[in-house]
């Protein structure tokens, strides 16, 4: 089996990020961690809940891991390998 390409991979993340922004519009963070069968947790959701909310919240330069070992490449892939991996799991 391959490997996702990094594009899929980001338009999965982008999608599940938009998705449960628009879903914590109606839903506790709660449901929405649920309905996504442990794919995301709470705090995730209220993040992009927060942020479809107010597209503005954190948009600056500050903040962030300080001691970073990957590339934003491989640090996409191995964020949303984590997500696919435990949703793979979860089912």
């Amino acid at each position: 089996m391959s490997s996702p390409s990094i594009v899929t991979l980001a338009k999965y993340y982008n999608n599940l990020k938009l998705t449960v922004g628009e879903a914590m519009q109606t839903q506790s963070a709660a449901q929405v961690a649920r309905s996504l069968q442990g794919a995301v947790t709470i705090k995730f959701c209220e993040y992009w809940g927060a942020k479809y909310e107010d597209p503005t919240l954190h948009a600056g330069t500050w903040g962030g891991a300080r001691n970073v070992v990957f590339s934003d490449e491989d640090q996409l892939v191995v964020e949303v390998r984590c997500s696919l991996d435990a949703c793979i799991s979860a089912c």
